[in-house]
């Protein structure tokens, strides 16, 4: 059975997505436990630079993002801009 993504506003399918299967499942819980023990040993600086980066990214695909709020929310396209 897939995930799916659907528009509340219109019921149309957004994006689907398969369900892992358990190897799949368990190979992405230990790359995430492996994600967890690099980042606990990081400095405030480090992890502030990483933070910051994230943040850049974002908002240069700022509008894209919104319209993915809009489109899986129902939010209107003013609030899911709203800074």
């Amino acid at each position: 059975m897939a995930y799916t993504t659907i528009n509340p506003y219109n019921g149309k399918l957004l994006a689907q997505f398969e369900t892992l299967t358990d190897q799949q499942l368990e190979q992405k819980l230990a790359a995430a436990a492996q994600c967890y023990l690099s980042w606990k040993n990081k400095t405030y600086a480090q992890r502030a630079s990483i933070i910051a980066k994230a943040g850049e990214l974002m908002h240069s695909r700022f509008d894209e993002l919104a319209r993915k709020v809009t489109l899986e929310m129902g939010k209107r396209i003013n609030e899911a801009r709203a800074k």
